[in-house]
């Protein structure tokens, strides 16, 4: 009743939030909540978790595609779809996203015609990056590699809330821990 007084809830389990957490950002309250969403979850820190999977694995179609898509690069799922469809090497299944990229990267290009004018745009911007990225590996620490390959990649400008900048960080820290 107090509107300068801050207030407390207190649940048993998470499944009694699934409608007091709605009702507070309905009501444009500003809130605080500890381990309520699980870190793995929370989208910035899926799209590290790609980011950090593709770079660790050239055959990882998914999460290649998954960082193209990320909010940090931007295709579109048509723009995707041609990306994913452009092949040479191997027709009957495809080629991986990494060695399309290498192809993309070459001046004579024809796959890169078929995308539209922003596809064009965000791979002529992220395709340098990711394969600096993939041929620097293993030179610096994971948690460093993946930082600075989000960064360059314009990842903290993607973020929607401050909170999801904390996530970033947890994830990496997490990172770091693990290796």
């Amino acid at each position: 009743h107090k509107p300068d007084q801050s207030v407390a809830i207190l649940v048993r389990g998470r499944s009694h939030l699934k409608t007091i957490v709605p009702a507070l950002r309905a009501a444009n309250l500003n809130w605080q909540a500890i381990d309520i969403t699980p870190l793995a979850s929370r989208m910035p820190v899926v799209d590290m978790l790609s980011l950090t999977r593709a770079l660790l694995s050239p055959a990882d179609q998914i999460s290649w595609l998954a960082v193209l898509r990320a909010p940090f690069c931007g295709l579109t799922l048509a723009d995707l779809l041609v990306v994913s469809n452009s092949t040479s090497n191997n027709p009957k299944q495809g080629d991986a996203v990494l060695a399309q990229l290498l192809r993309f990267s070459s001046t004579e290009s024809e796959p890169l015609n078929d995308l539209s004018p922003e596809g064009q745009k965000i791979l002529c911007r992220v395709i340098p990056v990711l394969l600096d990225a993939w041929k620097n590996r293993g030179r610096k620490n994971i948690r460093d590699s993946i930082e600075q390959l989000w960064l360059e990649l314009g990842g903290p400008d993607s973020l929607m809330a401050s909170s999801d900048l904390d996530d970033v960080r947890a994830y990496l820290d997490l990172l770091d821990n693990w290796q």
